[in-house]
């Protein structure tokens, strides 16, 4: 059903309109990403060609070899470490000093570790934010699986989902997340909707230029609101709707339950490298960083070739010695005294010093542009001569270039806790048990219900 007012609409039209108008807004991040991603697993000659908008291979001469100094790996691995260094975790306080609020504490901190040991917090957090370093955006998918009886945390791209492109994340009305199954499993799902018709397949991509063939996907979170006064949840499986229902995730507030108040969220939880005005998808210093990486690529084939030329100097001679060498005599008797002073090797090519310039100069600006410093990576702090007191001078630099991320970051796992307290506590009903390992390696175990936490918050 639809507001007062709204034209009625299929709910195919309706995940066609939203897609197409998320793909749009979403477009011009997603060719950038997508570059990004190559240059940084050593794909860098290709760039957005500025007419079309779409990859191209850079023109290249072809007697110039294509030589490839991928500094941008390293970058993206040293760049993570240090977001993530401190290891940003949440912990749960109670809202008062009554005695049940703090034991509902208690039993969150426990379950906030269960998870963490579960889902692998660290593996995931270095995976989400390296990507989202190519992409400018990362985060998670979470949801409650009803047929494991669990919530889900899965790492999601901006090749994942498209939504509502607010600025705020808390202010999108919907979003629709993509991905590609198996045509065994697209089939099961139509034929337990009543489709008669199979799936169709498709070419997809996934990276490091390779297609896969797979079916379609598309699942709508449309929170309610006055188009849609109870919200929608829909499935879309190759282009036929086999699931559609009420917005499931609509809940009593969390800090007052019993108020009345409803609140609902959107399952996604997302941070940005760099924020723009106007817009979730975000911007990152890799966009950047990616020019400066073909030039030095530029330098570095210019380079190669030089040293080729040197390395292979012509012999000027007439042709009876010449021939004569190529033969392999290694004894030449030259008689004619004009012919002997015609034989020589051309002075091989000059390499020009403003190229090693050149080099040290783009070298420097990745550094810079990624808001770390030369001697902070590798083992240049140790050869360089500075003291432990510059050295963590330049450390503390560089986390303030890093702080915007940092804080996003932060933002972004208080409201992923958040919003899995809130489904935790409404759909584990059931007493179950959780296993922690603790110090020494000792395991605990504790009986958890979600009503177990009421009344507790959340602090970084």
């Amino acid at each position: 059903k639809v507001g007062k007012g709204v034209e009625p609409i299929t709910v195919l039209q309706l995940i066609d309109d939203l897609y197409k108008k998320g793909a749009r807004a979403r477009s011009q991040y997603l060719i950038r990403a997508d570059r990004n991603e190559r240059y940084v697993h050593g794909e860098q000659y290709q760039d957005i060609n500025r007419l079309t908008g779409i990859l191209m291979d850079i023109p290249w001469q072809e007697y110039v070899p294509r030589v490839t100094v991928n500094l941008l790996r390293n970058l993206v691995l040293t760049w993570t470490s240090r977001l993530l260094r401190n290891r940003p975790s949440i912990s749960a306080y109670p809202n008062n000093a009554e005695v049940a609020d703090t034991q509902s504490a208690n039993a969150a901190a426990k379950m906030i570790e269960y998870f963490e040991q579960e889902i692998d917090i660290d593996e995931l957090m270095f995976d989400i934010v390296s990507k989202a370093c190519a992409h400018g955006v990362g985060g998670v998918k979470l949801v409650y699986d009803p047929d494991d009886d669990d919530v889900v945390w899965d790492a999601v791209t901006i090749f994942d989902f498209v939504m509502d492109p607010e600025e705020d994340q808390e202010n999108a009305g919907w979003i629709i997340f993509e991905r590609f199954i198996e045509e065994y499993e697209a089939n099961l799902l139509l034929r337990e909707a009543g489709v008669k018709e199979r799936a169709t397949t498709v070419q997809y991509y996934v990276g490091s230029s390779e297609d896969r063939e797979g079916v379609k996907v598309r699942e709508l979170w449309y929170r309610p609101g006055p188009r849609i006064p109870k919200g929608l949840y829909a499935l879309e499986v190759s282009g036929h709707v086999t699931e559609a229902m009420e917005y499931p995730y609509v809940f009593n507030r969390l800090e007052d339950p019993e108020g009345g108040m409803k609140d609902s969220f959107l399952p996604i939880a997302m941070f940005v490298v760099s924020p723009k005005r106007g817009t979730c998808w975000g911007d990152t210093w890799m966009n950047d960083a990616v020019p400066v990486q073909r030039q030095l690529n530029e330098v570095e084939s210019t380079l190669t070739k030089l040293r080729r030329d040197t390395a292979g100097a012509k012999l000027i001679a007439p042709g009876v010695i010449a021939n004569a060498i190529d033969t392999g005599n290694q004894i030449l008797k030259i008689d004619d005294p004009m012919q002997a002073q015609m034989v020589r090797y051309m002075e091989p090519p000059r390499i020009n010093n403003l190229l090693f310039q050149d080099r040290e100069l783009l070298n420097k600006r990745l550094y810079d542009l990624a808001g770390l410093n030369e001697l902070m990576v590798g083992a240049e702090a140790a050869k360089s001569g500075q003291s432990a007191k510059t050295i963590a001078y330049l450390s503390e630099l560089d986390s303030m270039k890093q702080a915007g991320t940092a804080r996003s970051i932060e933002r972004f796992l208080l409201e992923a806790w958040r919003k899995t307290l809130v489904l935790v506590r409404n759909y584990y009903t059931e007493p179950r048990m959780l296993s922690i390992v603790g110090e020494d390696s000792l395991l605990a175990q504790l009986s958890f219900i979600g009503t177990d936490i009421d009344g507790v918050g959340l602090r970084l």
